[in-house]
This record gives structure tokens, C-alpha cells and sequence, in this order.
């Protein structure tokens, strides 16, 4: 009984560890500025399970892997985000390294965001990563 207890709990904790959304990271060369309202969205975290749902969808309708950046931690309502997509295989996997399908402005305005700025170019951001060291270019 134990054994059977013990087992139901570690099942249920996997499910939950397995259900929480992988947020990306801030690339600043594929990343947009978007900004949702805070009338519509409480928390950058709120807007960024709806910008998942979102591109989810867009990515799956193209038959693609969505790719995602919106990270919680980021001070609304002005962040930074991208949703975009991998082509699938024959299978329903994907490969890495393969080209990622920008679908941000069409995401966006499907959950009344607005663009606000485009990502930056490399060179600018090696330039704005030497002053804030903890961003991917």
C-alpha cells in the first residue's frame, strides 16, 4: 500500500513538473518588443500563457514545432518575445539547427498585442550585450 501511495505521488509530481511552460530565452536577434494590456493580461506571466496557446496553434495549422521566447520575469507590459516555428518530419519530431518560421506580428495580434520594436541585428546586440551581460545574441 505504500509502495502504491508513494508511486501515485511521484506520478502526480512528474505530471505537474512536465506541464510547466519552457518560457525560452531572451534572444535579442529574433526577439520583438510586444506590448499587451494590462487590462487584458494582470501579469507578464498571464500574457506569456496566452502568447504560448497562440503560437502553439499558428505553429501546429503550418504543421510545425512552435519555438518560443516570453519569459515571466520581465516587467510588463513591454517585453521582450518571439513565437515562431520548426518544420516537422514525416514522424511528427523535428530537427534542431533547422530554420525557425517568424509567426511573432501574426501571434501577436491574435491576442491583441502590438509590436513595438523589431528584433535587433548581431552587431548591435554584441554591443548592448556588453553592458548587460546576461543576454543571448
Amino acid at each position: 500500500m505504500y509502495f502504491q501511495s508513494t508511486l501515485i505521488v511521484l506520478c502526480s509530481l512528474a505530471s505537474v513538473a512536465f506541464a510547466a511552460m519552457s518560457q525560452g530565452d531572451l534572444n535579442f536577434t529574433r526577439d520583438y518588443i510586444v506590448a499587451y494590456s494590462p487590462t487584458l493580461y494582470n501579469r507578464t506571466e498571464d500574457f506569456c500563457h496566452a502568447f504560448r496557446a497562440v503560437c502553439v496553434e499558428i505553429a501546429g495549422s503550418k504543421n510545425e514545432h512552435h519555438q518560443l521566447d516570453c519569459v515571466f520575469s520581465q516587467k510588463g507590459p513591454r517585453i521582450h518575445a518571439f513565437c515562431g516555428g520548426i518544420t516537422k518530419n514525416p514522424t511528427g519530431g523535428w530537427t534542431r539547427g533547422q530554420p525557425v518560421f517568424d509567426h511573432t506580428p501574426e501571434a501577436a495580434k491574435e491576442i491583441n498585442a502590438t509590436i513595438k520594436g523589431q528584433p535587433m541585428g548581431k552587431t548591435a546586440c554584441l554591443k548592448f550585450k556588453k553592458k548587460h551581460s546576461p543576454i543571448v545574441c
